[in-house]
């Protein structure tokens, strides 16, 4: 599999690995990169259909909001872009 760059390049496949992660995580942080982009209706659908609330965010906000949540002890992932 061919690790995505760009959030056009997120699907639902690479983000498979959601389905195996236990305990489910109730939060996909997801890092779009230096800047915020739509998140491809696939992916929506996607985390939607996995019970995930989904937080897209530019990749820096988006780690910082993965800290906070895990400080909560919320069941969290994060898939992080590059900042190029």
């Amino acid at each position: 599999m061919v690790l995505p760059r760009s959030v056009q390049e997120v699907t639902a496949e690479s983000l498979a690995l959601a389905k195996l992660v236990r305990p489910k995580p109730e939060i996909l942080v997801l890092g779009l990169g230096s800047t915020m982009q739509g998140v491809p209706r696939g992916v929506r659908e996607f985390v939607s259909g996995q019970g995930m609330q989904l937080e897209a965010l530019a990749t820096g906000a988006a780690v910082s909001t993965y800290n906070i949540l895990v400080g909560e002890d919320r069941r969290v992932m994060a898939a992080l872009l590059p900042v190029a």
